[in-house]
């Protein structure tokens, strides 16, 4: 997956166990596209911009514990790439993704069955073409420049919840990002924006009929 790009086919929450001070009563806590680009679009765009988060935060623990006030000690980070069974999933994340909640951010055709799926692909493949000529070399060049950046600024997140580390980290990584981050934009991002509205409409307007989800998805 792009690291650009702001959907992934994964999704990440917050649990907070059970325990005498939420009343026993285990909570879970994650963003949908529908809070992100509608609901609560005002505040979390503030909430972005003082922070300084990338699309890449959109469902990401900091946006989440930015959102929730969570402090970076507090609750479980959980995640799941594997989307093939809402087992996989809390069921209110579950139901999230099968009411449409999360359009605008994880995209994943392989919940769309063999026939939905080429209709996908048929429907994407002029505006894909169009992105792979103009955005695949310059995006090559910038997850080169990139990549080592962000590897090393998730393995100090991971491996330490001190706060003055987890920012400088984060500094890092936003200092050698941003300037890189704005030549991509600026002259890919015409072609990346196009391709990526293409496929969160025409995924989520095919996984909205039942008849187009694998059985696993359907209620």
């Amino acid at each position: 997956m792009e690291v650009y790009v702001p959907r992934y086919g994964f999704v990440s929450w917050i649990e907070y166990r059970p325990n005498e001070y939420n009343g026993y009563e285990g909570k879970v806590y994650f963003m949908t596209g529908e809070l992100i680009f509608s609901t609560a679009k005002q505040k979390i765009q503030e909430i972005i911009e003082e922070n300084g988060f990338f699309p890449d935060d959109y469902i990401g623990y900091e946006l989440i514990r930015a959102y929730y006030n969570i402090y970076s000690w507090d609750g479980v980070e959980r995640e799941c790439t594997d989307l093939s069974t809402p087992e996989n999933f809390p069921p209110e994340i579950a139901q999230a993704i099968k009411s449409g909640k999360m359009r605008g951010m994880a995209i994943v055709p392989e919940l769309l069955t063999k026939s939905a799926l080429a209709e996908y692909e048929n429907i994407l493949h002029p505006v894909k073409a169009k992105f792979d000529k103009i955005v695949r070399p310059l995006q090559a060049e910038y997850n080169k420049i990139v990549g080592p950046y962000w590897t090393n600024y998730q393995k100090i997140i991971q491996l330490s919840k001190d706060e003055q580390v987890r920012r400088a980290a984060r500094a890092e990584y936003d200092k050698n990002c941003i300037p890189n981050w704005d030549k991509l934009d600026k002259t890919a991002g015409p072609a990346m924006d196009e391709f990526e509205t293409a496929k969160q409409k025409v995924f989520w307007d095919l996984f909205a009929i039942q008849g187009n989800r694998i059985k696993a998805w359907r209620d």
